[in-house]
């Protein structure tokens, strides 16, 4: 098993994740996001692999869904590529601004072509976007904020799975890639 590090030290090498340690949000979140999606499948667009599945989780990896459908759908080596996304309880998207359109219309990319990752007013939806995106979704959280729950639920014709316990999840996972 290989493993690869996306970095990148102004972006990555801190002590928090999304927060400083007084749990005020980082204000780069957005640019963080758009780097760690756009790098990722460039690295796996310059190491040539051809990955069967690409499973998202959460909303610092919602663009790659979009990416992929848009950006990328012409790209050989994502051609058999299913992408599943995990949505999780726990966004920062709310501390998104508009902003976020311009910084995520990456290569030939209009900030209206991500009207997907909006909830139709000015507020962003970074699940809706990576749901309506993906090619199957997991319910990562046991409970679901209303929207994100309401997103899946549009998306029927989507295979879904629904939260798995720590007992049941490999097999549940595993029998969903399938």
């Amino acid at each position: 098993l290989q493993v690869y590090f996306l970095d990148n030290e102004e972006f990555f090498r801190r002590k928090f994740i999304f927060e400083d340690g007084s749990g005020k949000l980082f204000d780069d979140n957005q640019d963080r996001m758009v780097f760690f999606c756009k790098g990722v499948l460039e690295t796996v667009k310059k190491f040539g692999w051809a990955p069967d599945v690409i499973h998202c989780h959460g909303w610092m990896t919602s663009l790659v869904p979009f990416y992929l459908k848009s950006v990328y759908k012409n790209e050989p080596i994502f051609a058999n590529s299913k992408v599943i996304y995990s949505a999780y309880n726990n966004s920062t998207e709310w501390s998104f601004d508009n902003r976020f359109f311009d910084k995520a219309s990456i290569n030939q990319l209009e900030p209206e072509d991500l009207k997907l990752f909006s909830n139709g007013d000015e507020s962003i939806n970074l699940h809706k976007g990576a749901i309506e995106s993906a090619d199957a979704i997991v319910k990562g959280s046991e409970e679901l904020d209303e929207k994100i729950d309401g997103a899946i639920t549009s998306q029927s014709e989507k295979p879904v799975l629904d939260f798995q316990d720590e007992d049941s999840y490999l097999a549940a996972y595993v029998d969903f890639y399938k």
